[in-house]
């Protein structure tokens, strides 16, 4: 097996490319699919499958535009609600390349319809690595509040048994998360490597040594930072455009001289609203250039 580790920096996000013979998937892929098409040139593979982990709250997956660049299949949680044709992977569900199998397995939590994929290399019984996707990081875990405070506690409660059927594991399988260092996705701090292996996640990752349940959905569900709100975003973006136009029409039109300096004051003083309200809320994905 040949494996590269593709990483935005922007988001703090790893996507993977994975080659096996003249064959390769690649896993969570963002939008910008040049440089995994660059990648598996270089190696002289044909990217045959894409595999989605989760449906993502951070970036527009680039799941479509590989598949009309190589024809790839993308095989993707069958509980994931998606509006275009997919291979729908659940519990054990498994697919060839090259000489490795990939095993989907349910890890609910960060999102309802997560699913991890095992990979075992040719003939064997036990999985060389795993791609967690959003499920368990390095030093920590993904994130439960995305969908809203309603079905916190409940994500949480799921995301502690996914954890737990992962950490048991064996020591030397290695993990390969998407969500990492710089993520909003995840529940808390995390360490800056990238991979890790089950045995260090054990020993060390706070989210896999809460004594209970109910402990870990206190330890997980507190201190989590603010993400952006579109809706917010996008209402403070228009307000503030309009209200600016309609400040500079009045101020034209006004039958009534208006100061200079008090038109300034107010325009400054609205645009500034505006720039509170929008600047915090600026689309993830966007933040990200391609």
């Amino acid at each position: 097996m040949d494996l590269e580790v593709l990483v935005t920096p922007g988001l703090g996000d790893n996507s993977y490319l994975i080659a096996s013979g003249d064959e390769a998937a690649v896993v969570d892929p963002q939008r910008d699919v040049g440089r995994f098409l660059a990648a598996a040139e270089g190696r002289g593979v044909a990217i045959r499958h894409v595999l989605e982990t989760h449906v993502h709250n951070d970036y527009l997956s680039g799941a479509l535009e590989l598949r009309a660049a190589t024809g790839a299949a993308v095989a993707a949680p069958a509980r994931g609600g998606y509006e275009f044709p997919v291979d729908p992977m659940a519990e054990g569900d498994e697919l060839k390349l090259g000489d490795i199998r990939l095993m989907a397995m349910e890890t609910p939590g960060h999102t309802p319809e997560h699913l991890s994929y095992l990979l075992f290399e040719a003939g064997a019984e036990v999985p060389a690595a795993v791609f967690t996707g959003g499920s368990l990081m390095v030093g920590n875990a993904g994130r439960t509040d995305l969908l809203g405070p309603e079905r916190a506690d409940e994500l949480t409660r799921a995301q502690f048994r996914s954890l737990r059927r992962l950490a048991a594991l064996p020591d030397d399988v290695r993990v390969f998360p998407t969500h990492g260092a710089g993520s909003f996705c995840g529940s808390g701090p995390s360490e800056r490597s990238r991979t890790s292996t089950m045995g260090l996640e054990r020993g060390r990752n706070p989210a896999l040594t809460a004594p209970s349940e109910d402990a870990f959905v206190r330890q997980q569900l507190a201190g989590l930072l603010a993400f952006p709100n579109e809706i917010v975003f996008h209402l403070g973006l228009w307000l503030t455009v309009l209200g600016t136009v309609g400040l500079m029409i009045g101020y034209v039109l006004s039958p009534v001289a208006v100061p200079p300096g008090l038109f300034l004051m107010l325009l400054t003083g609205w645009l500034t609203m505006g720039l509170l309200a929008v600047l915090p809320n600026i689309p993830r994905r966007w933040r990200h250039a391609e």
